[in-house]
């Protein structure tokens, strides 16, 4: 038996949809009616806002060397335990 979202609430996917603006017309009617959808659609608009609002810092000075060294390191001691 596979598993599906309750029939009378949309699937998060569908809120999702709605967000960007390309779910259909019941989906829209459904949100416009439904409080517990409507409720769930809010609270997802306000998470994407804080996560795109949100900024993300830059790195400190060197970090994309120290990155690159320790990666460059790892992958060469992996390939000669391979060996």
């Amino acid at each position: 038996m596979t598993w599906q979202w309750p029939a009378r609430h949309l699937a998060p996917a569908a809120l999702v949809d709605l967000l960007d603006g390309v779910a259909g017309p019941s989906a829209r009617r459904h949100a416009e009616r439904c409080p517990v959808c409507a409720a769930e659609l809010a609270a997802l608009a306000a998470a994407r806002e804080d996560v795109t609002s949100s900024g993300v810092p830059d790195p400190p000075a060197g970090f994309w060397e120290q990155l690159s060294a320790r990666e460059s390191g790892g992958v060469a001691t992996i390939r000669a335990e391979a060996r």
